[in-house]
């Protein structure tokens, strides 16, 4: 999956320090006349106190720690969520964040503990996907698979649960089956470049390089990602030749066993799929 979420593709992003400095304004500090008016000082210190909640707000610190995590800095946020903890005790919301840093700063096996108290939780379908998507990191496919349908039958309309069943799909060698899921998180989210990148992938592994070469025009989707785009087509096809030549070979070795060495057939059924991007009729996904 290019990680375009992180598997397969990521975001960087550094901590931005509020500097607005008013240069030359009769309020402002810095550069320019320095003003000794005591009352504009009182109005800016006001206005400041106005526009910063008090630091004992827990809803705040815990919107703090979530902007944090959006901005890819998980380490700063574990140890903002251990402050927290100190505070005021943790929740389900917090315990989630907390499994989230902990898995994209490599510690999954701290990341599964925490996801596996979430399950019985308000977040359990947040939880499965965790647990799906630290699965997928270890290559275990068809782990992930399961977690990840959890987490779509909790939050069906969700489009990265959607994309990353469907991704997942795709790695076990279920072309048909990631069809639904990567088409609705398309429809869903159609300005997400990640799950628009996954389904040009799904249409390449289909063989339908035409539909895939308009999905991303459409999108504008910049060359170097087109490149990894068709590396990675290419490569989960190549492991789905290695798959059916393995199951040949099994069959030939064992005809009993052919159901098994085939895992039901239909399920990792690689041939052509029914029209996705025509919309002359209403779409039928």
């Amino acid at each position: 999956m290019i990680d375009c979420r992180r598997t397969l593709p990521m975001l960087f992003a550094g901590l931005l320090a509020a500097a607005l400095a008013g240069c030359g304004t009769a309020a402002g500090g810095g550069y320019g006349l320095a003003q000794n008016n005591a009352n504009v000082e009182a109005a800016m210190r006001a206005q400041a106190a106005d526009k910063q909640p008090a630091p004992n707000d827990r809803e705040v610190y815990a919107s703090l720690i979530r902007d944090m995590q959006s901005k890819g800095l998980y380490f700063a946020a574990l140890a903002h969520i251990a402050a927290y903890e100190q505070k005021y005790g943790s929740t389900p919301a917090v315990e989630l964040m907390k499994g989230d840093a902990l898995r994209e700063t490599g510690q999954n096996d701290a990341a599964r503990t925490v996801y596996d108290q979430l399950l019985d939780t308000a977040d359990a379908a947040a939880a499965w996907h965790g647990l799906g998507l630290l699965d997928a990191g270890a290559k275990n496919f068809p782990s992930a698979v399961i977690a990840l349908r959890n987490a779509v039958g909790r939050a069906p309309t969700e489009p990265l649960y959607l994309n990353d069943l469907g991704f997942a799909l795709l790695r076990t060698g279920d072309v048909a089956g990631a069809r639904v899921p990567l088409a609705q998180a398309a429809e869903l989210a159609p300005g997400n470049g990640k799950i628009i990148a996954n389904l040009a992938i799904y249409l390449l592994v289909a063989g339908e390089p035409a539909k895939a070469r308009a999905v991303m025009e459409k999108s504008h989707m910049p060359p170097a990602t087109r490149e990894a785009v068709t590396r990675l087509a290419a490569s989960i096809r190549r492991a789905a030749q290695v798959r059916r030549a393995r199951s040949a070979a099994a069959a030939a070795t064992h005809p009993t066993r052919v159901a098994d060495a085939t895992d039901g057939g239909r399920r990792n059924w690689d041939g052509p799929t029914p029209p996705l991007l025509e919309r002359a009729d209403p779409p039928r996904w």
